[in-house]
């Protein structure tokens, strides 16, 4: 990972890429801000229910089986529970590190663009994948509601490709200021037909409404074999 001062390098649009675009006008009706809180909502309460209900019966199903493990007189059982214990032991570290990917703490401390180098060095599960920030300094200090969607639009792409893309390289520059900023996540993996988007494929739509609800507009191109490019600009 890097992290360089310059703006992101021009870009031709890929053949047979298709640009889904959508912008809404900085004064129109609060209908897209409302949405936008509403996803920030809805993460919070995600990060609650984990932390207060799916945690706490983990960890006492972990002490059980741990328990069950040191009293157990058969080997092939005692095996068996030893890896039950390795299953809910992996399973509480998923649930923290899905808590702190939601609710960074990291963004009450320091701009977005550290929170996502932060983000990007601890906050992956384990992967393999090249992960250059070309980070302009002005784009750092922007309006809170704006610098939180870019964090996470930001942070959805990267975990997007670095789960599903089979990306063995992603570039995240920005360029501008508070005024007038741009965001372009790319990255080089297997990318997708946008006129054949599975219906479940929540992380585009919520990149498209992260943006709208801060008045920008998002493109987003890709095509088979030929990797995916997300530019927001405000």
């Amino acid at each position: 990972m890097t992290a360089k001062k310059k703006p992101s390098p021009a870009s031709t649009k890929k053949a047979g890429s298709v640009n889904e675009t959508s912008s809404v006008n900085k004064s129109s009706p609060t209908a897209p801000q409302e949405l936008g809180a509403l996803l920030d909502q809805q993460q919070e309460r995600f990060s609650h229910e984990l932390h207060d209900s799916l945690l706490p019966l983990l960890f006492v199903a972990r002490m059980q089986a741990e328990r069950l493990h040191d009293t157990c007189d058969d080997p092939d059982r005692a095996e068996q529970l030893a890896t039950l214990v390795g299953y809910l032991a992996t399973a509480t570290s998923e649930g923290r590190r899905l808590i702190t990917e939601n609710q960074p703490p990291e963004l009450e401390r320091t701009d977005w663009q550290s929170a996502l180098q932060h983000y990007v060095s601890s906050g992956l599960p384990p992967h393999d994948v090249i992960i250059d920030l070309q980070f302009q300094a002005t784009a750092a200090e922007l309006p809170p509601a704006v610098a939180l969607a870019f964090y996470r639009i930001a942070q959805e792409a990267i975990r997007n490709a670095v789960k599903h893309a089979q990306a063995r390289r992603i570039v995240v520059t920005t360029t501008g200021s508070g005024q007038h900023c741009e965001l372009v996540v790319q990255d080089d993996g297997r990318g997708f037909d946008p006129d054949d988007v599975p219906s479940g494929h929540f992380g585009l739509r919520n990149i498209t409404r992260r943006t709208e609800a801060v008045g920008g507009a998002v493109a987003i191109e890709s095509a088979i074999d030929r990797g995916t490019r997300i530019r927001v600009t405000i």
